[in-house]
């Protein structure tokens, strides 16, 4: 597991950090829930884990919301929080909201109060959030994102995704119905898993055994960690993803977004 699990007088000062962001976290989301209505105490919650990235993450990162766009017109649909870097194009509409260009992209956060589920043919916060993830990764990019672990290059396939609730499932009863999902609608993991999964109150996180975060030993879908560092995870795979993404230059292709969609040129 990334990070040291120890007593107070030898832990380690970036797991201390974390575990101290996490309690922070907890605190926030509980002064949150003086906001009656669901959408503002949503709202409050997305506010609390951009502030954590903003203050973890490099200065030169965005955290909008929006939607992803790519080269053949395809759509995202509504994403909470859209990682980019500040150096690269976007359409900006209002406020903090974006529509970005998916070759640019490094990463789409779906934030959840309270992370329900239900059956595969059934409506759950869930079930919205892996909807979301699959129309995400199916987006068209020519930028792929790739970085190197032991002199091994490691490419993502496709847009990373990531999952963060405040209150949700046990592990068990998520890895079920991650599986479910991918069944009953045909697809392989990587065209709809995300690439980390935290989950608040539960204290735990699930990442993909896809060589990015750690060494790939077997050829399990999935690595799980449970503990007071469940934020570690998704701050390390972000800053793995910045840190490659910064290593490479990048070139807009813009023509690919006005030429006609039927044009053979």
């Amino acid at each position: 597991m990334l990070g040291v699990n120890a007593n107070d007088m030898t832990k380690r000062i970036l797991s201390d950090h974390f575990e101290q962001s996490l309690e922070r976290l907890k605190t926030f989301s509980q002064h949150a829930r003086l906001a009656e209505h669901p959408d503002n105490l949503g709202l409050a919650r997305e506010g609390f884990i951009k502030t954590f990235l903003k203050e973890n993450l490099p200065s030169l990162i965005d955290f909008r919301s929006g939607e992803i766009l790519d080269q053949d017109d395809n759509r995202s649909g509504q994403i909470d929080i859209i990682l980019q870097s500040a150096l690269s194009p976007r359409v900006h509409l209002f406020g903090d909201l974006q529509v970005a260009f998916a070759d640019f992209v490094l990463g789409a956060i779906e934030v959840k109060s309270t992370l329900t589920t239900a059956a595969v043919d059934t409506p759950s916060h869930f079930k919205s959030a892996l909807d979301t993830f699959r129309n995400v990764k199916a987006l068209k990019r020519d930028h792929k994102i790739t970085g190197t672990r032991s002199k091994t290059t490691i490419e993502l396939p496709n847009t990373p995704c990531f999952l963060f609730a405040y209150t949700g499932p046990t592990m068990d009863t998520l890895l079920t119905k991650l599986n479910e999902y991918g069944d009953y609608n045909d697809l392989t993991p990587k065209e709809y898993w995300p690439e980390v999964i935290v989950v608040l109150d539960r204290e735990y996180y699930i990442t993909r055994n896809d060589d990015w975060l750690f060494d790939k030993k077997n050829e399990d879908i999935y690595l799980t960690h449970e503990g007071k560092e469940c934020l570690v995870g998704l701050f390390v795979y972000i800053c793995q993803i910045i840190e490659a993404w910064n290593a490479k230059s990048h070139h807009s292709k813009f023509s690919k977004f006005f030429c006609k969609l039927d044009s053979t040129a």
